[in-house]
């Protein structure tokens, strides 16, 4: 992460863009509560014909990095953030793909979790923990399905 490099997207902890690019491709898309959003910016960016850049010499100090406390929560807000781009950038085929991919790692967790939170090891309750939120993830797609994450 040493040289300045061509990239899809970069974390929007800072960003410097070019006002043309604002105007051409607008603001952040305040549709994304946390999460994506840049992803989505940087897409929309290159789209317009612009450029996007790593640039490792500019340091920001992002204080108190932590956007959210509860794991499920935060899983959620993730995925909320990629269901919402998919559903802005792809096919609507390609979004479902993408929440079955999920699903199916979310259950493959779920087992591995449940199998290892039963056996006498000495993170048993970190495993607890973690089965706890993958559950509560898993029964967060049933209730979100309906939810529109935004239009083409």
């Amino acid at each position: 992460h040493g040289q300045e490099k061509k990239v899809d997207w970069v974390s929007g902890a800072a960003l410097m863009v070019r006002g043309e690019a604002i105007e051409k491709t607008g603001l952040l898309d305040e549709g994304f509560f946390m999460y994506s959003e840049e992803v989505d910016w940087c897409y929309r960016i290159k789209r317009a014909g612009y450029e996007v850049v790593y640039f490792p010499q500019a340091e920001i100090i992002h204080y108190d990095a932590r956007s959210s406390e509860d794991e499920a929560r935060r899983l959620e807000m993730v995925l909320s953030g990629r269901y919402r781009f998919f559903a802005r950038h792809y096919p609507s085929w390609q979004g479902l793909f993408l929440r079955l991919l999920v699903l199916g790692g979310l259950v493959i967790r779920i087992i591995f979790c449940a199998g290892a939170s039963l056996l006498p090891l000495k993170g048993r309750k970190r495993f607890r923990k973690k089965l706890h939120s993958f559950v509560q993830v898993f029964l967060w797609h049933g209730e979100a399905r309906g939810e529109n994450y935004g239009e083409k």
